[in-house]
């Protein structure tokens, strides 16, 4: 039996500190995203936090949590169906376009 660890990181998008950590033994990132919401929201103290995480993070469960707390999440979707499907998705990545005149400040989830 192989024993890993999964470490997560939680940085603040302006000025790249490292607000929360934590780990876990899971190999997977799908249950991290609230909980490591949660404690960027209690560190930075920002009611209006928007949390942005790479798909490895996608759980309509944790984003609900996260949507519950008052936590504003962005996370792409995972490619768990058909790519047609994934394409014509309500939120899938083709149909984001970046705008470098809004400003958002952001926590963004790492995995290490």
């Amino acid at each position: 039996m192989l024993l890993g660890h999964n470490s997560q990181i939680a940085v603040d998008d302006t000025f790249k500190f490292i607000v929360a950590t934590d780990i876990s033994t899971n190999g997977h990132d799908l249950d991290q995203l609230y909980n490591m919401a949660i404690k960027s929201k209690e560190i930075v103290d920002n009611k209006n936090m928007i949390v942005t995480a790479d798909k490895g993070y996608y759980s309509s469960v944790e984003i609900k949590k996260c949507i519950d707390a008052g936590i504003e999440t962005v996370v792409p979707l995972r490619n768990t169906a058909g790519k047609k499907k994934i394409q014509n998705s309500k939120f899938s990545k083709n149909q984001f376009t970046y705008n470098h005149e809004v400003i958002v400040t952001s926590v963004q989830l790492i995995k290490s």
